[in-house]
């Protein structure tokens, strides 16, 4: 077993030799090292990284859920799919503002997927964001088609399913989050948007 001295004495010679182009590479210093010792410092290294990437997705997890973003001049509008997730945003935190509490965000099934699904009072509030440039020429609202309600209600249908408990009534919502850069988001809260009559469904159990 090598010691701590002799290792350092070695680095420091391997460095000093590739530092002239000596004939002696550095990758012998791999050769000074047990396979046993060189494998477990490879193993904690992907510990360790493995372990940061998991924080700093928690980190980022926290700062998106409690970020003002409904209070701060929207950003350059890049593309279709980035605003929309910023919409979200927006709209949890407005949301928040107004007193629901955001239970789940983009609950994903096979028939569908649920923006924000959220609690207010005794009801659960299944809500839809629609975000569009302030230059946009239809309102966000209708791009919720008659089709995308059906889809919005049968996975709610699925996620009530999931419950322990027995399922509170449910209001479907829509939240438009007008998209102006460089200026405040404004989020329009439309309560009781539809129904499963307006959309020709029933709940399934």
């Amino acid at each position: 077993m090598w010691g701590g001295m002799e290792f350092v004495h070695r680095l420091l010679r391997l460095l000093w030799l590739q530092k002239f182009h000596e004939t002696e590479p550095f990758y012998n210093l791999v050769s000074y090292i047990p396979c046993m010792v060189f494998q477990r410092i490879v193993d904690t290294a992907r510990r360790s990284i493995s372990t940061l990437s998991v924080f700093t997705d928690l980190v980022r997890s926290i700062g998106d859920r409690f970020y003002p973003w409904d209070q701060q001049p929207c950003p350059t509008w890049k593309n279709s799919r980035e605003a929309g997730r910023y919409g979200e945003r927006v709209a949890a935190r407005f949301l928040q503002r107004e007193g629901v509490k955001i239970l789940v965000r983009n609950y994903r099934a096979r028939c569908g997927e649920i923006d924000l699904i959220g609690r207010e009072g005794n009801e659960l509030v299944v809500v839809e964001v629609k975000t569009r440039h302030i230059l946009a020429r239809l309102r966000p609202e209708h791009a919720v088609t008659w089709a995308k309600q059906r889809r919005i209600i049968s996975t709610a249908n699925r996620y009530l399913r999931e419950l322990d408990c027995r399922p509170p009534p449910v209001r479907f919502d829509i939240v438009e989050v007008h998209f102006a850069p460089g200026q405040w988001p404004k989020c329009r809260w439309i309560r009781h948007a539809y129904s499963l009559t307006d959309a020709g469904l029933a709940w399934s159990r």
